[in-house]
């Protein structure tokens, strides 16, 4: 696949040029009305428990908790068919292939007690993947397979005897060999699902199960894989023994093809339209949904230049308000390293993904790209979701989320698409304003979209594993709050508690996530970032002045590449030393080396691609 030049990026697609709004924006928010609670499963990344030297280091622990990331899915896509979690270390280059601890060999150096240990400090919620295909021998002193239902169980047995808060997802991405609804190849997935399911509930029926981790909106909606899925495991005409969906959204390849994704993701023919008539359709429950890989402008051909820019970073920011206005339970970021270069999938087209850099690349490891100031917004912003309306045009100028806290306190994410400064005037309905003034949060670029460097709260580049620097603080009076957002920044905007009349409930539909859920945008979306925010109006009472952390949470990401259903013929050295692949179907050539299996997951990771539908009927 060829890869996209920077210039590429920048002109591709100009029938979505951004365009400047006329006069101020103007936000009007509901803080009477609470439209749902984010669940504690909302934030979350992907923690790849191969080929990333780094994993699990401290500092990119550090850096992540001062993030909204709490969830940590692992081991993080297409190592999920070759990992055994009784077998962490596995090495089939050395003797014994189980060892004690890691070793240089070993395909992963992470086991579910590491990786629980790693993200203790910030209350990690663990989201693990199962095998499917069956690429191992069998766990040590078992008769059983590595993909079998009694290994799952094994696996739930282990979290729930150590008091691991965990989800179980079954597989990643099954589905991309199959290029037709209902293929009679995906049935053995469906089957291999009940039979794990089942298992996992006999240990704890209250244990969370989700599939079918389908690869992209091609597969899940194109092809139907995700009604296929539902039809099965569903309650309507299938077992019941599904209690979550989780799904892949890598939309789009630039700035111009993927600044309206947010827009896309919740409108009248998107794809949060589809999910949910596909779940009416098979489930009587409203199922939650994780979108359990997911990066704007994901899609082949993004490259390291696009996912370390200031721009990507606004796309972040944007389509996790469009997750949380619409319903989704919990999204898992793809992923910790490999930002710019050699930890990303490497040959003639790489691809990037990364939250933060890995080894060898551009940066210093563990340096944030401008995508982790986009969640440490986010770390600011509360857990129940505000209806809004505003005037300008989200897709192309400002786009608006906003959110309250138990203390009664309002937040307003304001993000500027456009190459000038946006004015914004923002009235809270319902919230009477206080002495303590608001709180500006500012993620703003250096130069203009393409830029890597960036300003957060005023502070070019600011070092994670201190403090974050404070927000600004403005006094507010009145009825509404005037702000500008500088270009291409965004910024949330921090009412303090005790000023508002907040109703605490979350509308039905929530407590588990998805299925009916949310909507709490409307037509527009006003921005601020960077500017100073003059008193005319808004509100607020006890503001935070220190904006200095908000370190809590913390999760992983991976780099996973992901793996098809059918198995891999390697040829010579590539490929995976293991034996015959079981339920996923297929054989595993023997493979002398790490980087053998390696190459094969990134070859089959960039067959994911493909263009996806962009409306239903």
């Amino acid at each position: 696949m060829r890869r996209r030049t920077l210039l590429a990026w920048l002109v591709a697609s100009p029938s979505l040029a951004a365009t400047p709004a006329s006069a101020a924006d103007a936000i009007v928010v509901d803080a009477t009305k609470t439209v749902r609670q984010l669940p504690a499963t909302f934030h979350g990344a992907n923690y790849v428990g191969f080929w990333d030297s780094a994993q699990g280091s401290a500092t990119s622990a550090t850096v992540l908790a001062a993030t909204a990331v709490r969830v940590v899915r692992f081991p993080g896509g297409a190592p999920g068919d070759f990992y055994d979690w009784q077998c962490p270390y596995y090495t089939n280059t050395a003797t014994p292939n189980c060892p004690s601890a890691a070793v240089s060999s070993s395909w992963s150096s992470t086991s579910p007690a590491d990786l629980a240990r790693w993200a203790k400090p910030f209350g990690g919620i663990m989201y693990f993947q199962t095998d499917y295909q069956n690429t191992l021998p069998n766990p040590p002193g078992q008769s059983y397979a590595a993909n079998s239902a009694a290994n799952a169980a094994a696996w739930a047995a282990w979290a729930k005897q150590q008091g691991v808060q965990a989800l179980f997802e079954v597989g990643n991405e099954e589905d991309i060999n199959i290029f037709s609804s209902g293929a009679a190849s995906f049935q053995p997935y469906l089957a291999a699902f009940d039979a794990q399911a089942k298992a996992i509930h006999a240990v704890d029926p209250s244990t969370q199960v989700i599939g079918p981790a389908s690869t992209n909106e091609a597969y899940w909606w194109g092809q139907n894989i995700l009604g296929t899925f539902l039809a099965s495991a569903g309650n309507k005409s299938g077992s019941g023994t599904v209690d979550g969906v989780s799904l892949h959204f890598y939309h789009g390849t630039s700035w111009q093809d993927s600044m309206d994704i947010a827009q896309y993701w919740v409108g009248a023919s998107g794809p949060w339209k589809f999910i949910q008539q596909t779940i009416a359709a098979n489930d009587t429950r409203q199922l939650p949904v994780y979108i359990s890989e997911w990066s704007p402008a994901g899609g082949s051909g993004m490259s390291g230049a696009m996912n370390i820019s200031i721009g990507h970073a606004l796309l972040v920011a944007d389509l996790v308000g469009a997750f949380a206005d619409s319903g989704v339970a919990g999204y898992q970021y793809f992923a910790i390293h490999g930002a710019d270069g050699s930890t990303c999938n490497s040959g003639s087209a790489p691809q990037c993904w990364g939250l933060l850099y890995g080894p060898g690349e551009n940066k210093p490891l563990d340096t944030p790209t401008a995508n982790v100031f986009a969640l440490a917004l986010w770390r600011v912003m509360g857990q129940g979701v505000l209806a809004l309306t505003q005037s300008a045009d989200p897709a192309t100028t400002v786009s608006a989320h906003a959110t309250t806290r138990g203390d009664g306190s309002v937040q307003v994410m304001a993000i500027n698409k456009t190459a000038t400064s946006q004015a914004l005037t923002i009235t809270l309905d319902g919230y009477t304003p206080g002495a303590k003034g608001v709180d500006e949060y500012v993620l703003a670029s250096a130069g203009d979209m393409t830029s890597a460097d960036i300003t957060y709260n005023g502070k070019a580049n600011p070092d994670l594993t201190q403090a974050l620097p404070a927000p600004t603080n403005a006094a507010v009076s009145g009825a509404s709050f005037s702000f500008s957002v500088p270009a291409y920044a965004a910024a949330v905007l921090d009412f303090p508690g005790s000023g508002a009349s907040v109703d605490a409930g979350a509308t039905a539909g929530d407590a588990g996530g998805s299925g009916g859920g949310g909507g709490a945008t409307s037509s527009g979306g006003a921005t601020s970032s960077g500017g100073s925010g003059t008193a005319t109006g808004g509100a607020s009472s006890g503001g935070s002045g220190s904006g200095s952390g908000l370190a809590a949470r913390d999760a992983g990401t991976g780099a996973g590449a992901n793996a098809a259903t059918g198995g891999f013929a390697a040829a010579g050295s590539s490929g995976c030393g293991c034996r015959t692949a079981g339920a996923g179907g297929g054989l595993l050539a023997a493979a002398s080396t790490l980087a053998g299996l390696v190459a094969v997951l990134v070859r089959e990771r960039r067959r994911r691609r493909r263009a996806p539908p962009r409306s239903i009927s």
